[in-house]
């Protein structure tokens, strides 16, 4: 890992994966608009009311998304897990890789508007 991999996100030193095109981002937004919104919520807070029900985690926690590797994230996308459905079968290699990536960008802070 090069050093301007590294960021330091809520406190803590985490890698950064490499910035999505703006197609790609838009892409991940996209999917996780019809995949993982009703549960996951627009922030990625899990505050749904789906998503409160089956205790959806906070995908804005910047301390909380730092201890989660994403060979992890990319495994429960694609397997699944406790109460969501695994998306192997319908999101290609690169879907996937986009979004754990846009995930990610839910716990960075925002730019000033």
């Amino acid at each position: 890992m090069r050093v301007h991999d590294l960021a330091v996100v809520g406190g803590l030193l985490a890698a950064t994966l490499p910035a999505l095109s703006p197609a790609v981002a838009q892409e991940a937004a996209d999917i996780y608009k019809d995949r993982c919104l009703a549960c996951h919520g627009e922030t990625g807070k899990g505050d749904t009311p789906v998503g409160t029900a089956l205790h959806s985690p906070d995908f804005s926690d910047a301390k909380r998304m730092t201890r989660i590797a994403d060979a992890r994230l990319t495994e429960v996308i694609i397997k699944g897990s406790k109460n969501m459905p695994g998306f192997g079968s319908l999101l290609t290699p690169a879907e996937v890789h986009a979004l754990v990536v846009y995930i990610r960008s839910l716990s960075q802070p925002k730019p000033p508007s």
